[in-house]
């Protein structure tokens, strides 16, 4: 059954989020706004003067919230991961940092603005809700959205390096300007990745990760806690905490839902005990769908996984720590999904072949599965080509960068979706992320091609910087699967409650409701359902909530 006292709890852990909202009075967007919300608005006085046609009068303002909010974290040097705020009485200015890792959603409709860190937190301050059929194409079918679109048409997030600047005293019809700045770094033109140049490569990836982990340390205060697997990106940073001699005060490993086995519970608590470090398994939360919907929320109705992360992150949020996050490892320096293949379609400008490829990958939702379980209305809303057209769209704006895949999987997957692990799931106080370091990402991101594809260079930067640690193996993803029978059959009469008790105008009643009560029933076709039923999770919340703050906004707000 869907415990609601938890998922209360994280809806109302999102509404604590700050909300700034900035609007013209008499503008027509008021009426839009909860009356709770349009109560707290003040009108503004001694505003700062501001170059005004001569013909204009100047328009009062009206806001709500702090003038000035900033989330995350900045490096002496300027580096960091962090998103915000800042209103002068003149200018609104919304800045991320220069990856637009650190989600920041906002706003915009007919004269007013609102900005926040937690997109439920914008849908209850008055933000349409109107659902994005191009955002939700892609979503659906790949698991992440693309670009700077939401679940909500009227909701956006900031691009990579993004600011929006308002001045709404300059002219009566002036509206917000989006400005991105994307990385982009030159590859490395050495020759030949010989034995001598890999070695030169791994030397300099070791020092500068090393450096990484220092000015993380720089900006902590307390205790630093650690998200720990049996992978990669958590096993190079505990070994370099300690080494440093700043070991966490404590390693959390979480248990994964079924099929996935749990042989990463086991490495990582093996490098726990041959480091000292004081290290906790969290087993799986016992209903799965309690577990989505409040992942749903954490983060932002952008992401269809880290569910299986919850209960990590409620123990390192227990410790009011500062969370050492593995993001961006892999994407940088040894990914799974820039395969020889991929590099090769986008270097000859395949970009419909490579969207149509990311649609038909067997672990999203299926097309199939979509004309099954969506209403026919809504498919008819959101069709195939819909989603390969933003998505090839997606895959042009990348065109421009030497690595064009690993370029896509970093804005796209690893900015819109894995990101919302670190700073949603696990991100109570502060979370940092080594990888992210501008030096080290530049220098991962200029070396050779032949570095990187096929995978392994990080495999032997780890075992190169600590040999002492070289016997405890990697974890192997997918070669074990549990059984999932009993998992499965629970979710299915989860499920199944909550078609009871309404009828979806999202989902197809009459062909899910038969395959849920069947699940609920027989446990060996409900080990079959896994093509279904956390995307029927995500869409009955959505839709709940997109009710909630749009014909019922009180009882949200």
């Amino acid at each position: 059954m869907l415990d609601r006292r938890q998922t209360q709890a994280a809806l109302q852990q999102c509404l604590r989020q700050p909300v700034f909202i900035l609007a013209r009075d008499g503008a027509r967007g008021l009426l839009g706004l909860p009356a709770s919300v349009r109560r707290s608005l003040c009108r503004l006085a001694d505003v700062p003067s501001s170059p005004q046609p001569a013909d204009s009068a100047q328009p009062a303002l009206l806001s709500a919230g702090p003038a000035h909010h900033e989330q995350g974290y900045r490096q002496p040097d300027g580096g960091g991961i962090y998103a915000g705020w800042h209103w002068d009485g003149a200018t609104l200015q919304l800045f991320t940092d220069r990856y637009g890792i650190h989600p920041l959603y906002y706003f915009w409709t007919d004269g007013v603005l609102g900005v926040s860190r937690s997109l439920p937190a914008l849908l209850a301050a008055g933000a349409p809700a109107d659902l994005d059929m191009k955002g939700l194409s892609v979503f659906l079918r790949v698991g992440y959205f693309v670009g700077e679109r939401t679940a909500f048409r009227h909701i956006r997030v900031l691009p990579e390096g993004g600011s929006l600047v308002w001045k709404p005293l300059f002219s009566a019809d002036s509206a917000p300007q989006v400005r991105s700045n994307p990385v982009c770094v030159a590859p490395c033109h050495e020759g030949p990745v010989t034995g001598a140049a890999k070695k030169r490569y791994m030397d300099g990836y070791i020092d500068l990760f090393r450096q990484a982990v220092s000015r993380c340390l720089s900006v902590t205060e307390g205790p630093v806690g650690l998200p720990l697997s049996g992978g990669r990106d958590s096993r190079h940073i505990l070994l370099e905490l300690h080494r440093q001699n700043r070991l966490p005060q404590l390693a959390v490993t979480a248990r994964h839902f079924p099929p996935r086995a749990d042989d990463d519970a086991d490495i990582a608590a093996e490098l726990a005990r041959r480091t000292g470090c004081r290290h906790e398994i969290i087993g799986a939360a016992p209903s799965r769908l309690t577990a989505e919907w409040c992942c749903h929320l954490e983060t932002d109705f952008c992401a269809d996984e880290h569910s299986w992360a919850r209960g990590a992150g409620l123990r390192l949020k227990t410790l009011g720590c500062t969370v050492f996050d593995g993001l961006g490892g892999d994407n940088l320096s040894e990914s799974g999904l820039v395969t020889e293949e991929r590099c090769r379609m986008l270097e000859r400008g395949e970009y419909a072949e490579f969207a149509r490829g990311l649609t038909a990958s067997p672990a999203v939702f299926s097309e199939t599965a979509m004309r099954l379980v969506l209403r026919p209305e809504l498919y008819a809303a959101m069709p195939h080509e819909m989603a390969l057209a933003e998505l090839e769209e997606a895959l042009r704006r990348c065109s421009g960068d030497p690595r064009p895949a690993r370029r896509f999987f970093f804005t796209a997957r690893l900015r819109r979706e894995v990101a919302l692990l670190t700073f949603g799931v696990f991100g109570g106080g502060i979370a940092v992320a080594p990888f992210l370091d501008a030096s080290l990402h530049d220098y991962l991101c200029s070396l050779p091609h032949e570095l990187l594809v096929p995978r392994g260079f990080h495999s032997m930067t780890i075992t190169a910087a600590y040999p002492e640690f070289a016997d405890i193996p990697f974890e192997k993803k997918g070669t074990v699967q549990r059984d999932d029978a009993a998992h499965s059959l629970r979710l299915c009469r989860e499920l199944a409650m909550l078609g009871l008790r309404r009828r979806s105008r999202l989902l197809n009643n009459a062909v899910l409701w038969p395959r849920l009560l069947r699940g609920a029933l027989d446990s060996r076709y409900g080990a079959s359902t896994r093509w279904f039923t956390l995307t029927a999770a995500y869409l009955y919340h959505l839709e709940e909530m997109a009710e909630a703050c749009g014909a019922k906004r009180e009882a949200v707000s």
